[in-house]
């Protein structure tokens, strides 16, 4: 069973992290009071979620260092180009040179009508093309699929909720077209939108994106994945439909312990199950 290796440590980070000058960017941005050191973002904090936001856009007054600290060991070898799959508010631009933040908010769109797009029906290769879909597909994808095609009531606010550099909607066949494509990359509880059956998918299909002598950083939240579980998994793993944190922990740390990886940290703390900014996973790995 894997142990933890190198997990953060809020007062030996604090003490480096306070030199550097991606902080003091950070305390000009929001002030020393509203940077959250802790290992976990207070969920409190997120007293008025909005559909469709990020934890980070909903709390633009304050900014959790933590997820620094793993970033910076990316930052120690050269790069040209860091990428952020899932960027979502695309919050770390401003702190990391040469960042390229991979959105989903419009590339999802494009997701949803291949799913239950007819052979028939055309091919789309940007929100125009659904906006100028017949009626009757757009009216077919609503009643028959439950999926709301773009339209140009809706197409602005898609629009200006997008943040990314580039589109990226990060599933297999993303995967496959970007196999060790990336030097240095990170993604932050933006992958974990699978059931904890897949955990260890989710982990191998990242590092596979990273080139030989690359690292990347993943972090995930267990509750993401929970709930995505089927009942029947978790009763025949756990023999229960309720395990305990105890027992996600040996089931996470005994599936990492069957990969032949290279982790510079592995931080597991199911101290919090729903983690929601920084997840309660997080992995730097040395391809």
């Amino acid at each position: 069973m894997s142990n933890n290796i190198s997990p953060y440590d809020e007062i030996k980070f604090k003490s480096t992290f306070e030199k550097t000058e991606i902080y003091k960017k950070l305390e000009q941005d929001f002030g020393k009071s509203n940077l959250v050191w802790h290992k976990f973002f207070d969920p409190r904090e997120n007293k008025n979620p909005m559909y469709g936001t990020t934890p980070r856009e909903i709390n633009q007054k304050k900014f959790s260092t933590s997820v620094f600290y793993y970033l910076l060991v990316l930052l120690e070898k050269e790069y040209d180009t860091i990428y952020d799959l899932g960027c979502g508010a695309n919050m770390f631009k401003p702190y990391l040179p040469r960042l390229i933040g991979i959105g989903a908010e419009r590339a999802s769109f494009l997701e949803f009508y291949y799913n239950v797009k007819d052979p028939s029906w055309p091919d789309c290769k940007s929100l125009v093309d659904l906006k100028n879909l017949p009626d009757w597909i757009k009216e077919e994808c609503t009643q028959q699929h439950s999926v709301t095609i773009i339209n140009e009531s809706n197409i602005s606010n898609i629009d200006k909720t997008f943040f990314g550099d580039i589109d990226g909607f990060v599933n297999d066949s993303y995967i496959h077209a970007h196999q060790e494509y990336f030097q240095t990359v990170f993604s932050v509880c933006a992958l974990h939108f699978h059931s904890l059956a897949l955990f260890k998918k989710i982990v191998l299909d990242f590092v596979s994106m990273i080139k030989p002598s690359g690292r990347g950083f993943l972090a995930l939240n267990l509750q993401r994945m929970i709930e995505l579980t089927p009942e029947q998994f978790l009763t025949q793993r756990f023999s229960t439909n309720h395990p305990t944190a105890i027992q996600y922990d040996q089931y996470l740390r005994e599936e990492l312990s069957t990969l032949d990886l290279r982790f510079l940290i592995l931080d597991i703390d199911l101290t919090i199950i729903d983690e929601h900014m920084d997840g309660n996973i997080r992995l730097v790995i040395e391809k």
